[in-house]
């Protein structure tokens, strides 16, 4: 693996960890969510950067772990986008 990989994979990690962080100080609040558009603002921003990063691994990367479906990582943060 290249460092360049290691490097997104970093990346991927530390955005799914702030994910993680907003639902915990939020209760895991489902109905929270819904009403409150910063925290939703702030999830799929992640969701979005998960996806773009997911998007310029190497093939290597993606071949190896082939049960992340990576292709629809990055499709799903491309259509929350748009």
């Amino acid at each position: 693996m290249e460092q360049r990989d290691l490097i997104i994979i970093q990346k991927i990690v530390k955005y799914c960890e702030r994910i993680s962080s907003y639902m915990s100080d939020n209760g895991y609040d489902y109905n929270l969510f819904r009403e409150n558009l910063m925290f939703q603002d702030a999830c799929c921003m992640c969701v979005v950067q998960i996806g773009e990063l997911a998007g310029i691994l190497s093939d290597e990367v993606k071949s190896y772990y082939k049960s992340i479906p990576w292709r629809v990582i990055n499709v799903n943060s491309a259509n929350k986008l748009h």
